[in-house]
């Protein structure tokens, strides 16, 4: 379930919490900008986005489809690409997994390679999206030598927060770090030493069960249940009672 919120709404729940708030007719210019509070929840999402990811970057996973056609061997990925999850190539009814390559590797993957239904005709490597500020991109090897359609399972970054009907989806409550981490950076800023050691607990509360949930998404109360079989004193196989 989403929980979509605006940037204003953030900025105003900062000031809030932090004894921020004025009013414009009694001070024109407040000592801690709405440009201070923006660059701080930017700050703070990128960061708890990053931890996210790292700990269950299958919800931050979206996909998208790229034609491959013949004798192309890199494509754009999408603007908000952070990481590739998965590359499945159509075979049929039935997909195939795409595996990547190193670079080193890359004079290793000329020849051609006939699809099968055991794998794709060619591997990937993502590159790009660094200093240079290029565009990430996906490259197969060897080169297609025929159209066809892949999915790209990856995981998506939201996007910097300008103005203030800009949204963010805090999805599992994620606004609420980027709250903390901003309200901290205010605290330092007044120099409230007490106030930024609370918002940074907080921050370390938010991380904490965002890792103790990070395994237990399905919730729908099935087990997986593994037979081990292991021998008698006879060399025989047999299933455990337990």
């Amino acid at each position: 379930m989403a929980r979509t919120v605006t940037l204003t709404t953030m900025i105003n729940r900062v000031r809030r919490e932090t004894d921020q708030e004025y009013s414009a007719s009694i001070v024109s210019a407040p000592f801690i900008t709405d440009a201070f509070i923006t660059d701080a929840l930017n700050e703070g999402i990128a960061e708890i986005w990053q931890y996210l990811v790292t700990n269950a970057p299958d919800r931050a996973r979206t996909s998208t489809t790229i034609t491959v056609v013949a004798g192309t061997e890199s494509y754009t990925l999408p603007s908000d690409f952070q990481a590739i999850r998965g590359v499945d190539y159509p075979v049929g009814s039935y997909a195939a997994s795409v595996h990547p390559y190193s670079f080193e590797e890359r004079n290793e993957l000329q020849g051609p390679w006939t699809a099968t239904i055991e794998g794709a005709p060619f591997r990937y490597h993502v590159h790009g999206s660094a200093v240079t500020g290029s565009a990430a991109r996906i490259s197969f090897r060897p080169v297609p030598a025929t159209s066809a359609t892949v999915t790209v399972y990856y995981v998506a970054v939201p996007a910097a927060l300008a103005s203030g009907g800009d949204t963010f989806d805090g999805i599992i409550g994620l606004e609420s770090y980027a709250v903390a981490y901003a309200k901290a950076k205010v605290y330092s800023r007044t120099q409230d030493r007490e106030g930024e050691a609370v918002a940074k607990a907080e921050m370390e509360r938010i991380k904490f069960n965002i890792k103790m949930e990070a395994g237990r998404r399905d919730r729908s109360g099935l087990e997986v249940v593994a037979q081990v079989r292991d021998r008698d004193n006879r060399g025989r196989a047999r299933w455990p009672l337990s």
